[in-house]
């Protein structure tokens, strides 16, 4: 496959693609465009004080992280966002996001934050927890619930001490109505892909004991799950396994983790690597692998990764791009750092 660029937007970072919408942060500015970026409105701002100034100048943001790097939107049109360690809220009529007090003092990734069928938000834990290898050390890890209507925390699971390091990813299934889907890590007896059909009360084991089943993001079709292998520590690649189980197919095989998917209405598949320290690391660039079967992959874009620490990431926003599009935003890159793109795959 290739990719055709349609739109650039400096300074933008993608979140969320819901009923026509694009949603995405800029700064401390929080927008939505119907036409996926060509133009975009104003919801709110994360902040009305000192840090809307560091988190409009990129270099501080990318320090401070005053920038909004998680973004759901709640059934009643409200929206909750996380920046660095903390959370914040867009009631509906406000301009400004209120704080959130309670629990949760980290930042989760990408995929650790989704909206359940009450509209409360759910919030996956995500610490150092020991490190990548402390599995010695690990403490209990929590998922936990935000009711915006009594603005209160409950925790919702708890995965018992020294089981796992932390949460990656909880993704709902788009086939299976009320299925919720859970990936864990870092050790190889921590790496689980697990689903619960009653609201995490229980959780049925998918895939675990190994780094092929390490995954930051999940993608389905009504009979597999496919999923990138994000270790640093082996061979990452794209891989998927039939819903009723059997052997891991491994469809490609990458330099570096692949962290983040996508998906559009044309049914093309999208995964995206990211460049971070480790002994199975033998590349220095970001790249998205694309696909119209979900089968074959080719890369379509590739950027370097600039010199700071920080791990060059292709990000996607949440939910199903409309046509043959795909949208992604650059994160620590030599060029385009902070830009997002809107692009068409195109087969060939």
């Amino acid at each position: 496959m290739k990719v055709e660029v349609i739109r650039k937007c400096r300074r933008t970072v993608p979140h969320l693609l819901e009923d026509g919408w694009l949603y995405a942060s800029s700064g401390p500015r929080v927008m939505r465009s119907a036409d996926l970026g060509e133009t975009w409105y104003t919801i709110g701002w994360l902040y009305r004080d000192w840090r809307a100034m560091t988190a409009g100048v990129r270099l501080t943001d990318r320090a401070l992280s005053h920038g909004a790097f998680n973004l759901v939107r709640l059934p009643d049109g409200g929206l909750f966002a996380i920046t660095g360690k903390t959370q914040r809220y867009l009631p509906i009529g406000a301009r400004v996001f209120e704080p959130v007090a309670g629990p949760v003092d980290y930042r989760p990734m990408r995929r650790g934050v989704w909206v359940d069928t009450d509209g409360a938000v759910v919030v996956a834990d995500y610490r150092s927890n020991g490190g990548e290898y402390g599995e010695s050390n690990r403490q209990s890890v929590r998922i936990q619930r935000w009711h915006p209507a009594t603005r209160t925390w409950e925790p919702l699971h708890a995965f018992a001490k020294g089981t796992i390091r932390h949460i990656h990813a909880v993704v709902p299934d788009p086939f299976v109505a009320g299925r919720i889907w859970l990936s864990t890590g870092d050790g190889d007896a921590e790496c689980q892909i697990v689903f619960s059909d009653d609201g995490l009360r229980t959780i049925t084991e998918f895939l675990s004991g190994s780094q092929s089943a390490r995954a930051a993001d999940l993608l389905f079709t009504e009979t597999h799950v496919y999923w990138g292998v994000e270790t640093p520590r082996g061979q990452s690649g794209i891989a998927r396994r039939a819903r009723e189980g059997g052997d891991v197919e491994w469809l490609e095989t990458t330099p570096c983790p692949v962290y983040y998917g996508a998906t559009n209405e044309a049914g093309h598949f999208a995964f995206s690597t990211t460049v971070e320290p480790g002994p199975g690391v033998s590349g220095n660039h970001t790249e998205i692998y694309a696909s119209g079967d979900r089968a074959r992959y080719d890369v379509v874009w590739s950027e370097r990764s600039d010199p700071s620490r920080q791990f060059a990431q292709t990000q996607f926003p949440r939910g199903v791009a409309p046509g043959a599009t795909m949208v992604w935003g650059l994160v620590a890159t030599r060029r385009h750092e902070g830009a997002m793109f809107v692009g068409r795959l195109i087969p060939g």
